[in-house]
């Protein structure tokens, strides 16, 4: 009977069977859970794979867009100053032309061509008179049509069409530069009727080369890249720092796989090549008729999706670690226990009631603790917040549901409670967060990199947002402060988001001021012509070598350049610069790099204009010293060929400084001047003197009268003459011949 008791109890309880079949199952569900983990994270890589080509293409064709776009608009803005102004109008328009109304149209484009740091040089047809007028550095600046050296341009005059109109046209030439530069961008110009009849005049700018890279490649030098028409013609190419484009079967191979895809605008090919394989980004601009397109070794895409390979790698061993973990402690921690405590439980029939009730107890605690189920929580509420915020100021998403925004990212503000913007220059998110939180607790931050931070706050009181204000600056004493009034309606953040970003962005013209109310600004206005007009007064007085007057109309451009908004200050800034450069290098071909270096100068979010007024400031001084050199070389010259022609004219007794600025057409103020300060002596004096000297060569002659003499040398009065040969020689002419004579007949004595 005892034996029998004891087997009944075993069999009743069979802890064994139950721990086993407890610890198995969930050893079982995990390791599927791993596998299925491993299965997801390996599509996820795949599937990471393909995103990254389709961002890359997205990335590819809003860049292409962008940058075209702005491309564009520059040409046309600069056509329409070019078209619309009133003294180029009569250029274009007028039958019959002044040669002072010539001069004055041919000083406006040059003035806007020295202004412009992209245009090379500019056409004016007029087809009422058949000429055409134009900035070439070399050949006529006005001719017929006929006549013209750019015959490739008076064809594109000629057959004009709505389809050309306000299009780039790619071509050959060696006219229009002072150096060799054969490829050559054109943008025709002109207006249209209603019934689209093409007017009978016109305007073309004429882009070099590297003027046409600098609009259309801004920003991607260092990309391998090119242009191609629909015909696979290329355009313009980009070699950057690839040698990919010198392979010619290459390069045809892959033109030829992008004209194969009819169906798709734009997308991206993939081409094997000798050493790598590439991966060919492209997309089409149907107005232009063009296909963009860039290439990228797909080795270099591969790096990141490495990235992810790793990642994912990481991931999975530390699932495997943490399993192995898991099994080893509860191997240790449950199953062993549990085994020792099966054996004895065969035991029990030597207990009594209440020790086997105790022992069950210890059984059941044992598997209660294995049940209790491990939840770990891992929150991306704070992630997905700034996110959403971010594209709610930057205007990626519209702002409708604020509801569902304040259950998934618990956002400490209310949608339905004005907010505050405000900036600071700081990136230290946790200093900055103590400061704000210690005095507004409705508050969240978004962080923009290393540029900068913008809270959106909610004060519950007035005085709170003035000791905000207080504590930041006191905190932070380096950073600028932007801020705005307080915004009842959030449709409206993303504009004022924008106005504050364009006051941090034109902080480099008032570094000094540091804590700006935005409410307070003035509005900015969009207008270049005043700066483009104070450019060219620049330029102008740097021609003349006039410095100090240059220097003081760059600080009023730079007063200018405070009321302008940033895309303004940034494109006139270039221009200038452009300008700048083009005149410095005068004569030879311009130093490009000086101008990008001050390109990426700009990029680089200045924060004052040390930096900037430096480099104008110092090619300012250096251009104005070589135009004033020049000049001076130039009335050196000037002055010489003045005394030549008195050399072989002085016979003439109209001769006189009136006569001479006629013949040389200049003010007798200004030929009297630089004839005294090159030569040292009066015009008139000098006509004087050359009369007198070959007076005393005729004189030597002792058959010569001396009635006869005056009109010889070009002096009709003759008692004025006697009274300047005594005035230079301290002799009357009878005096100076006798004593000639003497001279003569003393060695005969």
């Amino acid at each position: 009977m005892k034996r029998n008791k004891k087997m009944a109890i075993g069999k009743k309880l069979n802890p064994a069977a139950k721990v086993s079949a407890f610890f198995v199952g969930p050893i079982c569900l995990a390791l599927i859970f791993i596998l299925v983990m491993f299965a997801i994270l390996f599509s996820q890589y795949q599937q990471s794979l393909v995103k990254t080509l389709e961002d890359q293409t997205s990335f590819f064709i809003n860049h292409v867009d962008a940058s075209t776009f702005f491309a564009d608009e520059i040409l046309i803005d600069i056509s329409n100053q070019v078209f619309y102004d009133s003294t180029i109008k009569k250029l274009r328009e007028n039958t019959n032309l002044t040669n002072m109304e010539v001069i004055e149209g041919i000083r406006k484009l040059n003035s806007i061509t020295a202004t412009t740091s992209i245009v090379d040089s500019i056409y004016v047809y007029n087809e009422k008179t058949g000429y055409i007028y134009s900035t070439l550095q070399y050949g006529a600046v006005s001719d017929t049509s006929d006549q013209f050296k750019d015959t490739e341009a008076v064809d594109i005059f000629r057959r004009r069409s709505i389809e050309t109109r306000l299009t780039l046209i790619p071509r050959k030439t060696y006219t229009t530069a002072g150096y060799i530069d054969a490829d050559l961008y054109s943008f025709l110009y002109y207006e249209i009727s209603a019934t689209d009849a093409v007017s009978d005049n016109a305007i073309l700018l004429n882009l070099k080369s590297s003027n046409f890279a600098k609009l259309y490649f801004a920003g991607s030098a260092n990309d391998t890249s090119f242009i191609i028409d629909s015909s696979g013609t290329i355009i313009y190419e980009n070699p950057g720092n690839s040698e990919i484009l010198k392979d010619e079967n290459l390069k045809r191979a892959i033109i030829s796989n992008i004209l194969a895809d009819t169906v798709k605008k734009s997308g991206h090919v993939e081409q094997k090549g000798k050493a790598d394989d590439y991966v060919c980004f492209y997309s089409s601009l149907e107005i232009k008729d063009w296909i963009f397109v860039k290439i990228i070794g797909k080795n270099e895409i591969m790096g990141k999706m490495l990235t992810t390979k790793r990642i994912t790698s990481i991931t999975l061993g530390v699932f495997i670690i943490l399993f192995i973990f898991l099994f080893i402690f509860a191997t240790r921690r449950v199953y062993i226990p549990f085994i020792r405590v099966s054996k004895k439980v065969s035991e029990i029939n030597d207990l009594d009631d209440n020790e086997k009730g105790n022992t069950s107890e210890l059984i059941q605690k044992r598997i209660d603790t294995i049940i209790d189920e491990r939840k770990t929580t891992r929150s991306m509420s704070e992630k997905l917040k700034e996110s959403l915020l971010r594209d709610i100021l930057t205007g990626e998403i519209a702002y409708d549901s604020p509801e569902l925004f304040l259950d998934e990212c618990r956002l400490r503000i209310a949608f339905a409670c004005p907010v505050i913007l405000y900036l600071i220059s700081s990136s230290d998110i946790v200093s900055l967060l103590s400061v704000v939180q210690g005095v507004v607790t409705y508050s969240e931050c978004v962080s923009f990199g290393s540029d900068f931070t913008l809270f959106l706050l909610q004060p519950t009181a007035e005085r709170d947002f003035e000791d905000l204000k207080s504590n930041l600056q006191t905190s932070f004493p380096e950073t600028y402060n932007i801020y705005s009034d307080e915004i009842n309606d959030w449709g409206l953040l993303p504009n004022m988001f924008a106005h504050i970003k364009e006051r941090w962005l034109l902080r480099f013209l008032t570094p000094n001021i540091r804590v700006i109310d935005i409410s307070k600004e003035e509005e900015r206005n969009h207008s270049i012509s005043d700066l483009t007009e104070k450019t060219a007064g620049i330029i102008s007085h740097l021609k003349k070598g006039q410095k100090s007057k240059a220097l003081e109309e760059y600080q009023e451009y730079v007063k200018m350049l405070e009321k302008k908004k940033y895309p303004i200050v940034r494109r006139s800034l270039l221009n200038f610069s452009g300008a700048v450069v083009k005149l410095k290098g005068e004569g030879t071909k311009p130093n490009e790099n000086e101008n990008t270096t001050f390109m990426t100068l700009l990029e680089s979010n200045p924060s004052s204009m040390e930096e900037i007024t430096s480099f104008f400031i110092e090619n300012i001084q250096t251009i104005a010293q070589q135009q004033k050199d020049k000049l001076n070389n130039r009335q050196e010259t000037n002055s010489q060929a003045i005394a030549d022609y008195i050399d072989a004219n002085f016979r003439n007794p109209q001769l006189s400084t009136k006569h001479l600025s006629t013949e040389f057409n200049l003010s007798e103020a200004y030929l009297a001047r630089i004839f005294k300060k090159a030569l040292g002596i009066s015009i008139q004096g000098y006509i004087n003197k050359v009369r007198v000297e070959e007076a005393k060569r005729i004189l030597a002659d002792p058959k010569m009268k001396i009635k006869d003499l005056t009109e010889m040398i070009g002096i009709q009065n003759r008692q004025y003459f006697f009274k300047l040969f005594k005035n230079l020689t301290g002799k009357t002419p009878n005096e100076y011949q006798v004593d000639l004579e003497i001279l003569r007949s003393e060695p005969h004595k």
